[in-house]
């Protein structure tokens, strides 16, 4: 292998299980240190590959098993809208229609960049597309611009606040919300006629107002028998700085995959919905 394409490789890797590492911050202690003498098997590599000798592909990709998360291909998106495979927006991903993925976030900024760009791709192709936030509402409907105005007549871009959704019936359930989305999701690919429709939700909110994530999380996992029932994709946002470790391991349980950096993986932590549910004992 060249030099040049055996550093895009390392370096591309590198970052990936830097992104895992980062994830694992103060949690799961065992896999972390795995994950560190894998990043220190790189950084050998990198050694040798600077003192000019010439590295395998496999030395290149991780030297021990894949502990946390798989690599998910990825492709590029193409003109008009895909069938097979749906633009994020961001660093030229995409994934198959039916997705459940949940992205994390240190703040409004860091949302946005991920938020915007996959409403941006949805206005573009024509999706409906459904976006599910408390805080600021403005920054992005100013940062989507001129992308809103030719959809704002067909009620293309449906913002609303999380207490309309989470909280409709007046507290929260798992079989309200899977309403919710029975309705706004057939309605827009029903009598609305979109072809096909993605949302995004920023759950700060339910870590702020609901006394006991154990319905929200029932709800998370439930999602994933809805998904596949209609064209669809679904992203939840979560701020890494509202919740702990234990929080963060009941999502990835929830979400088979997930949105890291430039990557979308597949989560090995993800447990079917009926296996989840039993897990819980409750």
């Amino acid at each position: 292998m060249d030099g040049q394409r055996a550093r895009v490789l390392l370096r591309a890797e590198r970052f990936r299980l830097q992104e895992r590492l980062k994830a694992l911050a103060g949690e799961e202690a065992t896999i972390a240190t795995r994950i560190r003498q894998q990043l220190a098997s790189f950084d050998r590599a990198q050694h040798r590959l600077e003192a000019g000798a010439e590295l395998t592909a496999e030395e290149c990709r991780l030297d021990t098993p894949v502990i946390f998360w798989e690599c998910e291909g990825v492709s590029t998106r193409s003109e008009g809208h895909m069938t097979e495979s749906i633009a994020l927006g961001v660093n030229g991903l995409s994934i198959p229609p039916g997705t459940h993925i949940c992205a994390f976030f240190r703040g409004i900024p860091e949302r946005d960049e991920i938020m915007v760009p996959f409403l941006m791709e949805g206005l573009r192709a024509g999706d409906k597309c459904t976006c599910i936030i408390d805080d600021a509402v403005d920054g992005v409907r100013t940062a989507l611009g001129a992308a809103l105005a030719p959809c704002a007549a067909g009620g293309q871009l449906h913002i609303q606040p999380s207490k309309d959704a989470y909280l409709r019936r007046g507290t929260f359930s798992t079989q309200g919300m899977l309403d919710f989305w029975e309705e706004s999701v057939g309605a827009a690919l029903g009598e609305q006629g979109f072809p096909f429709s993605r949302s995004v939700g920023d759950a700060t909110f339910t870590l702020r107002e609901l006394p006991d994530l154990y319905d929200f999380m029932t709800y998370e996992a439930e999602l994933n028998r809805f998904l596949p029932r209609y064209p669809q994709v679904i992203m939840c946002l979560y701020d890494l700085d509202r919740f702990g470790g234990q929080v963060l391991v009941e999502i990835l349980k929830t979400h088979p995959k997930v949105l890291m950096g430039s990557t979308v993986l597949d989560n090995l932590y993800y447990l079917e919905p009926d296996e989840f549910l039993a897990s819980r004992g409750r």
